[in-house]
């Protein structure tokens, strides 16, 4: 609800991430992983967490499982870490593709970790309204869509490179450079209504 006198600007700030840009591999492999928090609402629920990392993936590794680490139904096809038993660029290097899904109940408002795959190289996949805060940087499907893309971008290797490649020139936007920008065109705008 505004308030008399309180104007909302359209601009929404983003978080500043200058992430060190490395290059995607030139052979990716079905290899899959995620990272984030433990909490219940930074998963989505089991039947998702199968489908994204299914026992035939050539290897999935997920950082921050301690939730599944105490489930009683085993996935010995799953490499589950404890949240900060490995530090996020070692954890990257495990991994060809990041798929990221959260519980139907929570959303992420930015979507950082989204943002350290896509510089660490990887394709990154999240659901639709995730994946729109960085444009096409990352891929917005659905659990059952996951097999498909990784399919897709194993056939074809150049395809992969090209698409991180973009995505990671779409990260300049949230960059400190980036924000400057913004928030010198928020001010210039500001002032000039002022006066």
């Amino acid at each position: 609800q505004r308030r008399p006198g309180w104007s909302i600007l359209a601009q929404d700030w983003f978080n500043i991430c200058d992430l060190a840009i490395l290059e995607p591999t030139d052979a990716p492999k079905d290899r899959r992983g995620r990272h984030s928090r433990p909490g219940f609402e930074k998963f989505p629920g089991p039947e998702d967490m199968d489908l994204c990392f299914p026992k035939h993936a050539l290897s999935n590794i997920i950082l921050g499982a301690d939730t599944f680490l105490k489930d009683e139904k085993p996935r010995a096809h799953w490499r589950m870490l404890p949240y900060r038993s490995m530090p996020v660029d070692e954890f990257l290097t495990h991994l060809d593709f990041m798929v990221y899904f959260t519980s139907s109940q929570c959303r992420e408002s930015f979507g950082r970790v989204l943002a350290e795959g896509v510089a660490a190289g990887k394709v990154v996949i999240s659901d639709p309204a995730t994946a729109e805060t960085f444009g096409g940087a990352v891929i917005g499907a659905r659990p059952t869509d996951v097999d498909a893309i990784i399919e897709e971008f194993l056939h074809a290797p150049a395809l992969y490179g090209a698409h991180v490649r973009q995505a990671q020139a779409g990260l300049l936007a949230f960059s400190a450079s980036g924000f400057r920008q913004v928030f010198s065109q928020v001010a210039q705008t500001t002032a000039a209504a002022a006066a």
